[in-house]
This record gives C-alpha cells, structure tokens and sequence, in this order.
C-alpha cells in the first residue's frame, strides 16, 4: 500500500479578517492554531460518516495527526480523501469560515504537496 508523508506545518496565529485582530478561543485568548486542531474540525465534515470506510479512515487521519510527530505517515487512500476534502468540500458550514481559509493555506499546502517519501 503507498504512503503519503504529510510535513506538519507551524502553528498559525489566525486573524480576524476585517479588523486584523487575532482571533480568540471562548476563553478569550489569542492562540495559534495548531494542525492538529485544523484537521479535528475538517473531521466535523459529514463526508467522514458517509460509510464503513470513510469513518475508518477518519479515525486512522485523526490518531495520526494527534501523535504530535513533525512527519505523519498516510497510507495514499486516506491522504485522497482529505485531499479531496480540501478540493471539493461536499457541505459548508463544518470547520472554517470561508474568510479565514487563506490564513490557513500553508495548513491545506501541507496535506496538497504530501510526499511519496520521507
């Protein structure tokens, strides 16, 4: 089975696009979002409950990017799916507003340009 190798970016300081401020958690501060996170709130998306398979590849997708590692292996059908995720997002509505995903690009860059090695 081929392997995806996904190179886990910095953490990014996300900002209010109309005021420039940084944004802040329900507890009032300003954090930097984590990868990690990111990829927990693309998980919300509906897709991943569709099947049998989608909901396993979900698990495996969210056990590897919550390890903490700086390299996250994926075996190539699950890379698809969140790649195609990123592509053509099926509902709106789960994970980002449309206004901050251009801060997030070097998130959605990182899942796009995963390497065939490590």
């Amino acid at each position: 089975m081929p392997i995806k190798y996904v190179t886990v970016p910095e953490p990014i300081m996300l900002h209010d696009p109309v005021t420039k401020e940084e944004l802040k958690d329900e507890k009032g501060v300003a954090k930097p979002q984590k990868f990690s996170d990111f990829i927990g709130k693309l998980l919300f998306n509906p897709m991943w409950a569709e099947n049998y398979k989608n909901i396993k590849s979900a698990k495996v997708i969210d056990e590897a990017f919550s390890n903490g590692s700086e390299v996250v292996q994926l075996a190539e059908e699950d890379w698809k799916k969140l790649k195609e995720l990123i592509e053509n997002p099926k509902q709106t509505g789960y994970g980002y507003h449309a206004a901050v995903m251009p801060q997030l690009l070097p998130f959605l860059d990182a899942i796009m340009e995963a390497k065939d090695a490590a």
